[in-house]
């Protein structure tokens, strides 16, 4: 079971050095695959990837390993790399949203290697990732892999970038009413809160900063998937063996299979509004 993840990010435009990351990440550097994988199971490691992306002109922005409770699994468990390009132009009209490439791997079998397509706001430091059914992704399995296939893989993903442009313009320009608003907060509660949340959908809309105000589509989203993955929330829960209610405050997400549900949960549902619309 894969547990809370330790993270390292840059500071807001910066990137992070390559020896900072391989020394903070044990998996990034295994030079060899953990014991219980198959025979079929080809190794590359992470790190020639990174190094590779680097060539390519891509900078590790944000690392982030899962923490795990099998001893034996570290140093070859999950990892997610977020990457951005320090002069790589920006998404949409904003000109606060920067292209980013979103590598997943692993190394003991928990993760084949999966590549996402990213958006990183200077605005508020919290990378969103892009998904839908046909764009946005690609999943390499370990067999007959090499690190030429991956980078590959990347350059895919990367040519849905001008897609992704085009939808956030449209986003932009759809205008949510009140109760759509509210509609959305709810729908988005349930992808981290399936069975209940535990505090009410509109504190998922409210705004941190002047750039995020407003009805749009674009704004909703942004504000939405900020507060659903930084948390804080204050809840009030009946403690059921007491009968007396408790305070609590919701943690932000620290789990890197939750941050790709949710990231690609909310874009997805934001993108059926737009076809909607």
């Amino acid at each position: 079971m894969e547990s809370r993840m330790r993270s390292l990010e840059a500071n807001r435009g910066d990137v992070l050095s390559l020896s900072a990351v391989l020394s903070a990440f044990p998996s990034l550097s295994a030079d060899h695959p953990h014991s219980r994988v198959s025979s079929k199971y080809t190794f590359v490691p992470t790190s020639s990837v990174l190094n590779a992306l680097i060539v390519e002109g891509w900078q590790p922005r944000m690392v982030a390993e899962a923490r795990v409770r099998d001893e034996t699994r570290e140093g070859f468990q999950r990892h997610m790399m977020r990457f951005s390009r320090p002069n790589g132009g920006t998404i949409g009209k904003l000109g606060d949203s920067y292209p980013e490439i979103v590598v997943v791997n692993s190394h003991d079998r928990s993760s084949g290697y999966q590549l996402y397509a990213g958006i990183f706001r200077m605005v508020c430091s919290n990378g969103m990732i892009v998904q839908d059914m046909d764009m946005g992704s690609m999943s390499v399995r370990h067999v007959g892999l090499s690190t030429d296939k991956i980078i590959e893989a990347s350059y895919e993903v990367i040519k849905e970038f001008p897609q992704i442009e085009s939808r956030i313009t449209a986003m932009q320009s759809v205008k949510l009413l009140p109760n759509q608003r509210v509609e959305f907060a709810t729908k988005a509660l349930a992808l981290r809160f399936p069975d209940g949340a535990p505090f009410k959908p509109d504190k998922l809309l409210s705004s941190w900063r002047s750039e995020d105000q407003g009805s749009s589509l674009w704004s909703t989203l942004n504000v939405v998937q900020e507060n659903l993955m930084r948390g804080g929330q204050r809840t009030l829960t009946m403690n059921q063996e007491t009968n007396r209610f408790r305070r609590g405050t919701v943690r932000a997400v620290k789990s890197i299979a939750t941050d790709l549900k949710l990231n690609r949960g909310v874009w997805a549902l934001a993108d059926q509004y737009l076809k909607a619309a």
